[in-house]
């Protein structure tokens, strides 16, 4: 989170996480978005973070 601060200022991220992994990313501040999807054969779930 320290390089996105530093390089990325001001910019939301999204990112296609794994289902199994969705609790670790709400602890960063992400946002769950939409229904699962599926993604090379894994369920995965679109999140967010708002801009840092």
């Amino acid at each position: 989170m320290d390089c996105i601060r530093k390089y990325f200022p001001g910019n939301p991220i999204h990112i296609h996480a794994q289902e199994q992994v969705e609790r670790f990313y709400h602890q960063w501040g992400f946002q769950s978005e939409g229904a699962p999807f599926i993604l090379a054969q894994t369920p995965h779930v679109k999140m967010t973070h708002p801009a840092i």
